[in-house]
């Protein structure tokens, strides 16, 4: 039987008499929290992140979530900082409850054949109809298997079966805000991933990008990743448009990177937003906020490194 696996990220600073990120020993622990799902699409992407410098510790805020801190910081460098003055996330993965495509403690009743799945995405992968997920009445709980009305705690035995819910998506996620806040947006008619303040939706679109790069942000409806051909409006996976124009799954573009490949495959050109140096080294690709449902918006953040001085930046946003 297959194991259901998530990625737990770990934030840490380092002892004050180290400059040594790989020895566990010299960690001081600040948070750790579920982050994403992994499924067989996305395994290699998540499982090449290990360890990375997030952000100096003087622009993190313990008050605040990760995601929070992640959004404010935004495009600023981390050069020119000493190890023991940056923090620093590492990651793992682990064993987890629910399926592939989501985190929770419940099956959903399907209104048509009256079957019980995890998700809408494990049942349209065996039945011969789609799950028709706003039309979701019934859960069971997995723990003590009381069937009941759909919300996000067993009226039998308090099972908490997630730890964000939206009545109108009929979204159970065992993902809490931390990485990932969904808010519900009346326009995409979906949950998005994100702060609703910090979104605004563009109609043509029919979707949801962050503020600062609503103005400059590729309107075009979603299509076709140009790697896998699959379809980005329905995919549970988070894509984007490049610079060039064409769009990708998200792991697909960090596949392709890792394969040192910095170019689009079907117009060739540039898909970092830096020239193309012989000094440009790409050290890192990761992903800050990933996609839990069908539409959401979220951000990948890259590091590379010119002449020895590392870089952030954001593309614009991802849907």
């Amino acid at each position: 039987m297959k194991t259901n696996e998530v990625v737990c990220t770990t934030l840490f600073r380092l002892k004050e008499e180290t400059e040594d990120i790989e020895n566990s020993e010299n960690h001081i622990f600040v948070r750790e929290f579920v982050s994403d799902v992994v499924a067989d699409e996305t395994r290699q992407a998540l499982t090449n992140q290990t360890v990375y410098a997030l952000m100096p510790l003087e622009n993190f805020d313990l008050n605040k979530t990760y995601f929070v801190n992640v959004y404010e910081f935004g495009e600023k460098t981390i050069e020119n900082y000493k190890n023991v003055d940056l923090l620093f996330a590492k990651t793992k993965i682990v064993p987890s409850v629910g399926c592939e495509h989501y985190v929770r403690r419940c099956q959903l009743k399907c209104e048509i054949c009256q079957k019980y799945y995890t998700c809408r995405f494990c049942h349209n992968e065996v039945e011969d109809h789609e799950f028709p997920r706003f039309q979701t009445k019934i859960v069971r709980c997995m723990k003590c298997q009381t069937e009941q009305d759909i919300s996000i705690k067993c009226t039998h035995c308090d099972n908490k079966f997630g730890l964000q819910y939206c009545d109108l998506c009929k979204l159970i996620t065992g993902i809490s805000d931390e990485a990932k806040p969904l808010y519900h947006c009346d326009q995409c008619k979906l949950c998005n991933v994100g702060i609703k303040e910090l979104n605004q939706h563009c109609d043509q679109c029919d979707s949801c990008y962050l503020v600062p790069y609503f103005d400059t942000h590729v309107c075009k409806k979603q299509g076709t990743c140009i790697v896998c051909l699959g379809d980005l409006h329905h995919s549970i996976y988070g894509s984007f448009i490049m610079k060039c124009g064409h769009e990708i799954h998200l792991h697909c573009y960090e596949n392709l990177v890792e394969m040192d490949n910095y170019k689009c495959p079907v117009c060739k050109k540039f898909i970092l937003t830096v020239v193309s140096e012989p000094t440009l080294i790409l050290t890192n690709v990761y992903v800050i906020i990933a996609l839990e449902n069908q539409i959401t918006v979220f951000m990948l953040i890259i590091t590379y490194s010119i002449n020895s001085a590392v870089h952030f930046f954001f593309t614009s946003s991802f849907k």
